[in-house]
């Protein structure tokens, strides 16, 4: 599976966002456990524009061809208010085709895990026809962080194992279909 291509989206672009270390905790993972090569996506790079602002196209023609080069994701999705972040959603809502048959794994965080903002993700996700794996890794503010910063339970190691194999395996299988 070396030639597959799995991108690590950051749901959010605010400062101190937590979504940096642990997007950085799963390419450690996946450089030292897995074949198929992982990159993060970090939405901040590409100067994102409100949906519909046509004004300045440039940041979504970039995001657009990085989306374009991975057959599959895994979102490091924050819960903001019970729900997805207002910048993946933007970001989303700028893509169409580049999204289609591929497969997606959920690493959210939250106050309950971000289950809230996992399940309003894959809605979104099937409305794009990215097929969303069952493993899903919940990370908590209470138990996954403290005064330091993040550090992850022992327990979540298996799902991490879990959702990549997932991951990977339904994106190997729907690059048939594109």
């Amino acid at each position: 599976m070396s030639n597959l291509k799995i991108g690590i989206i950051m749901s959010t672009t605010r400062p101190n966002r937590k979504s940096e270390p642990i997007a950085k905790w799963l390419k450690t993972y996946t450089d030292q456990n897995r074949d198929a090569v992982y990159d993060i996506i970090d939405l901040n790079d590409y100067n994102l524009p409100l949906f519909g602002d046509e004004s300045n196209m440039d940041g979504v023609k970039a995001f657009n061809e990085k989306i374009n080069q991975f057959d599959g994701f895994i979102f490091v999705l924050a819960e903001y208010n019970h729900t997805v972040p207002a910048a993946l959603t933007n970001a989303i809502s700028w893509t169409q085709e580049v999204f289609h048959n591929k497969a997606a794994g959920i690493v959210s965080y939250g106050a309950v895990g971000g289950a809230r903002a996992a399940e309003h993700l894959r809605n979104v996700l099937a409305q794009m026809h990215v097929a969303s794996v069952q493993a899903h890794v919940l990370l908590s503010l209470f138990h996954d962080f403290d005064e330091n910063g993040f550090k992850p339970l022992d327990i979540h190691q298996k799902n991490l194992n879990l959702i990549t194999n997932q991951v990977e395996a339904w994106s190997k299988a729907l690059k048939t279909l594109r």
